[in-house]
């Protein structure tokens, strides 16, 4: 060692036999030098050879400071052999990949897990698997579900992220490993390529939410998921919040206010403080949530705001969260893990990192925010109030969803081309200006208000389809009016609003209940400023387009517009749910 750091030995292409025969790849970075060392492991579907420079965790850096770091392509892809199967593969493949961590000569066995998206997933699929030499793991904005709240929201589609993550992350970047099976022809990287140029308009190419641009030969799992629009069995054999009860690992999670898979990162903290197999477990769950969108984690800035140094490392060196981390759980350095709170949050407006003891703030104080107009709460120009004063008798609002003109996705919960389909807060000015976004506003507030924890909108409303969509977004208008920055949004497929079990269609014409989840906030709306909820039909392509016809979208042959009638009287009073922190 020099200066206390070890010297690097890199073995690359190392095989990784799983039980059926199939061997992955595996790049290894380790001491060289004699004795044993904690494993730290990543599973990966994004080419192994690309992780060295991962922004949260560097492998040499790690490796320097005693740690073996093993980053291995999962089945199927890049270097592994095998058939690509998202999710289903991970849980054998994950405890067999330990198994052979834990193995090694120079494994003190020992393993520890990090990565973030889908190699979140793959940590805690493997997790599932209760391998008794998986200690613990460290997943980064990823899902406790992988049906709701990442293929699917509200019994959405979600299209954009879907879509654009099989074009170019799953397919497009795979074609060496697709090639070499023979299922690559002429002309398909440039089929390709061009429909990842043309992003987010490629994803409206096909009427409302076919792909002509990927080939079920070379993207199968893309139509597979498309063939499973309900929670079915297919995503209940991993689906990740039905597992916690056999989970015994700890896990350091971290996600963002505006990542696509923030409820379920925050679901897998609440629900493994709850219902984790062991108390370890259960009491060794920690929540960090940045002021981040999925591909903007530990940047000053996401969307269009800017959220200032605090938001990067030298406000919060998720690194060192790591190695403290691992030095804790894989070498028992007695170095103050337990004792650390077990969330901290990053507090928008007021742009500052807050330690808590639970997550929902147990302090939080849950208005409601109501619904009001004249009738005519279309645009921001509208006549939409939003107050705490319920509703009483008042004329419903109306407009037309025409799913041949969606309302278009600025920001908020996207990935995986932040080229094209940006995620983040952006100002939503020019889209409240559409006729079909009813905006309902408070007046300028007079003091500070925080709201920091879950949010959600019941709405009543009508449509003369047999099914549709609604839509809700929070948003933070500026003191000057001049700006609308959208915080957090959900969806609600009116045939799924009971359950997303099995489909339950509307009667047109009669106001119903819709529940939908926006999931989650921290944000102060400055002295000034205004609350505002927009609520429309469609935000797309972030949501596939419903298209009013009681089809699947995948299979409509035809779009038709609804009429649409939202309801806010004493019988009906259609609210936002704030949790509202009090100085």
């Amino acid at each position: 060692m020099t200066d206390d750091l070890y010297t690097v030995k890199v073995e690359s292409g190392v095989p990784v036999a799983m039980r059926d025969g199939v061997v992955l790849r595996a790049d290894v970075y380790r001491p060289d030098a004699p004795g044993r060392f904690p494993v730290i492991l990543e599973r990966t579907p994004y080419n192994r050879w690309e992780r060295r420079g991962n922004h949260v965790v560097m492998p040499v850096y790690v490796a320097q400071r005693g740690y073996a770091v093993v980053i291995v392509d999962v089945r199927g892809r890049h270097g592994a052999e095998g058939e690509f199967a998202p999710f289903h593969q991970e849980q054998d493949d994950g405890y067999d990949t330990v198994e052979w961590c834990a193995n090694q000569a120079w494994s003190a066995g020992k393993v520890g897990t990090y990565g973030a998206s889908y190699v979140g997933a793959t940590q805690w699929l493997a997790a599932t698997q209760r391998h008794p030499a998986l200690v613990c793991i460290a997943p980064t904005v990823t899902s406790d579900d992988y049906y709701e709240g990442w293929t699917y929201q509200g019994g959405a589609f979600q299209l954009g992220f879907a879509g654009s993550w099989s074009l170019q992350a799953l397919t497009m970047a795979n074609l060496p490993n697709l090639e070499r099976n023979g299922r690559v022809r002429e002309g398909d990287r440039q089929r390709l390529a061009a429909a990842i140029d043309r992003l987010p308009h490629s994803l409206g190419d096909a009427a409302p939410a076919r792909l002509p641009h990927l080939d079920p030969d070379q993207s199968p799992f893309f139509f597979e998921w498309q063939r499973h629009p309900t929670l079915d069995d297919y995503w209940r054999q991993v689906r990740i919040a039905d597992h916690h009860p056999q989970i015994t690992t700890p896990a350091l999670n971290i996600g963002g206010w505006f990542d696509i898979f923030l409820g379920g990162t925050i679901g897998n903290f609440t629900g493994m403080r709850a219902n984790g197999a062991t108390e370890q477990a259960r009491a060794g769950q920690r929540l960090i949530i940045g002021p981040w969108s999925h591909t903007t984690i530990a940047m000053a800035a996401s969307g269009a705001q800017y959220f200032g140094v605090a938001a990067t490392a030298l406000g919060l060196d998720l690194l060192a969260e790591h190695l403290r981390w691992w030095d804790y759980w894989l070498k028992d350095e007695d170095n103050g893990v337990p004792g650390d709170p077990p969330v901290r949050i990053f507090v928008m407006g007021a742009n500052k990192w807050r330690d808590e003891q639970e997550w929902p703030l147990a302090r939080a104080r849950y208005a409601d925010y109501y619904f009001h107009s004249g009738g005519a709460a279309n645009t921001s120009d509208g006549n939409g109030v939003l107050s705490v004063e319920p509703p009483g008798a008042e004329p419903p609002d109306a407009f037309v969803y025409d799913p041949a003109d969606p309302v278009p996705t600025n920001g908020g919960g996207l990935c995986c081309y932040p080229a094209l389909l940006p995620g983040g807060p952006f100002d939503h000015s020019a889209i409240e200006r559409r006729p079909d976004v009813l905006c309902y506003t408070t007046p300028p507030l007079e003091h500070d208000t925080e709201v920091t924890g879950p949010v959600s909108v019941t709405l009543y409303a009508s449509t003369d389809a047999p099914d549709t969509d609604f839509t809700a977004k929070l948003v933070d208008v500026c003191e000057a009016g001049d700006c609308a920055i959208g915080l957090t949004d959900g969806i609600v497929r009116a045939r799924y609003r009971n359950s997303t079990d099995a489909a339950d269609f509307i009667t047109p014409g009669e106001p119903t209940e819709y529940r939908i989840d926006l999931w989650a906030t921290s944000n102060v709306f400055k002295k000034g400023h205004r609350i505002r909820v927009e609520v429309s039909s469609s935000n797309f392509p972030r949501f596939d387009r419903n298209p009013n016809t009681g089809e699947e979208p995948w299979k409509a042959t035809e779009m038709r517009p609804a009429l649409q009638t939202v309801w806010h009287t004493a019988q009906l009073p259609s609210r936002i749910t704030l949790p509202i922190i009090l100085a």
